[in-house]
Parts: C-alpha cells; sequence; structure tokens
C-alpha cells in the first residue's frame, strides 16, 4: 500500500515529490533488465520486457492488497514466469 501512496503523491503534487517516479520506475527497472540481459536478452528486449515485468508486479501487488487471494496472485506470477523463461518467441 505504501507503494502506492507514493505514486499518489508524486502525481497530487510533482513539485515536491518529483523524484519519486524516477526512484520507482528507473530504480526496480534498470536491475530486472540488468538481470535479463545477463540472462540472454538483447538491450531493446530487456528493457521492453522490464517494463511489462514491472508493470505485472504492480498490478499483482494492488490485486494482492485488493482481494488477499495470495494462491491464485501467486499462480499468476509463476504463469507469467514460465512464459518469459520457456518461451521467448512470445516476446520477441
Amino acid at each position: 500500500m505504501v507503494l502506492f501512496e507514493l505514486v499518489a503523491l508524486s502525481a497530487r503534487d510533482p513539485a515536491r515529490y518529483g523524484a519519486l517516479p524516477n526512484v520507482l520506475i528507473k530504480g526496480f527497472l534498470e536491475p530486472i533488465q540488468e538481470n535479463l540481459c545477463y540472462n540472454g536478452w538483447n538491450p531493446e528486449e530487456s528493457r521492453e520486457l522490464a517494463t511489462a515485468i514491472l508493470a505485472l508486479i504492480r498490478g499483482l501487488q494492488l490485486d494482492l492488497a485488493i482481494t488477499g487471494d495470495l494462491q491464485r496472485v501467486n499462480q499468476a506470477m509463476y504463469r507469467y514466469i514460465d512464459m518469459i523463461t520457456t518461451d521467448r518467441r512470445n516476446f520477441s
């Protein structure tokens, strides 16, 4: 919930919280992208896929906060991980 409060703060008062988007996006996006590059994705693909992964994680965080359905959220995440690790053709 803290993550979503920070997003709301940065949207409501960008002059005061202008650095938050950089921290909330770049701070998470870069390590994911680096890991993808390390595992064979080219830089352009890895940036796009890292963005999708981060969006999925945040969406699932919100879903979990609202529903409390940990089993379903975990299954969705495992399914996504399986998709991006077993059949790269779907993502390139």
